[in-house]
């Protein structure tokens, strides 16, 4: 009968708040390292003028260059979900943020949790950190060259529109 165990040798707190552990298993002389990535919550915000909804295009030298998404961005530690949109929709686009409603939709991308909210804003948004920002149909957007998550979001959302 084999046994499977493993000593932890060492364990680091990486620059970008992961947790790296270096370990023996079993009977093996060889160390392993493994990284547990931290998990970054991101909001990204579904805001609607009558039967559109506004997406933006990401800046070229960002994660996911030249595709549209749902504005929004990190939440902050500490930051509620509104805080982070109110703070991410002023930055990016220059209008206050009045209300957000539930989590629509939330999906893992690497280490992200990216989480969709309903928002509700006040102001003519103006494309401030994206290369362009524009209202669309949801027929419109799933046609769209999406963020991956973006896509997943459209593809269940809007899914009974045609």
């Amino acid at each position: 009968m084999s046994r499977y165990a493993c000593c932890v040798n060492e364990i680091l707190r990486l620059t970008n708040g992961s947790v790296g552990v270096m370990l023996r298993a079993g009977n093996d002389e060889q160390l392993y390292w493994r990284v547990f990535m931290k998990t970054v919550p991101v909001v990204a915000s579904v805001i609607y003028k009558d039967d559109c909804v506004l997406v933006a295009k990401r800046p070229k030298h960002k994660r996911h260059g030249g595709l549209w998404e749902f504005p929004g961005g990190k939440t902050l530690d500490g930051e509620s979900v509104l805080d982070a949109v109110s703070r991410e929709l002023l930055e990016e686009l220059g209008v206050a943020t009045v209300s957000v409603g539930d989590v629509l939709f939330a999906e893992q991308d690497d280490e992200f949790l990216i989480q969709f909210v309903e928002t509700e804003i006040d102001g003519d948004p103006e494309s401030i950190e994206h290369s362009e920002i524009r209202w669309v149909t949801p027929v419109e957007v799933k046609k769209m060259k999406l963020a991956p998550t973006d896509q997943k979001f459209v593809a269940a959302y809007f899914q009974d529109v045609s």
